[in-house]
């Protein structure tokens, strides 16, 4: 009865009025549905009516249309089983930015043995004139 009172009053504060006890009793079903509190609901519910021109009074019809067109898409169902969900199929985005990853670490790991090639080179090639060079002094 607490929960049914301050959803009431939620609603009574956006100013909004709720003509009977069946549309809390959809509100509390959506929210047990998808997950969301009764905050969020009035939330969504007052986005759902200023973005689509609908009367801010909360019927029924209106409350299933914003379950199908905000909550289905944007909230998870608690209600779904296994034998009716789908697996999610890894985008190609994933595979060609996993692909690049790999080719990145493969190329700097490349670039740090050229350039320990290189600085062994040089200091090879400073070792060896500096052998020359003191031959010359003495």
């Amino acid at each position: 009865m607490e929960k049914k009172e301050s959803l009431l009053e939620l609603f009574q504060d956006l100013g909004c009025t709720v003509e009977s006890p069946a549309i809390l009793e959809k509100c509390f079903e959506l929210c047990e549905s998808y997950n969301v509190d009764v905050e969020k609901l009035t939330e969504l519910w007052l986005t759902f009516c200023v973005n689509n021109d609908n009367n801010i009074d909360p019927t029924i019809d209106a409350l299933i249309e914003l379950e199908n067109t905000v909550l289905k898409k944007d909230y998870k169902s608690d209600n779904l089983t296994k034998e009716n969900c789908v697996e999610p199929q890894q985008d190609a985005k994933d595979e060609h930015f996993i692909e690049n990853e790999a080719l990145t670490l493969h190329m700097i790991i490349i670039v740090k043995a050229m350039m320990y090639l290189a600085c062994m080179a040089v200091l090879r090639s400073n070792h060896r004139s500096t052998r020359k060079y003191k031959k010359m002094w003495k």
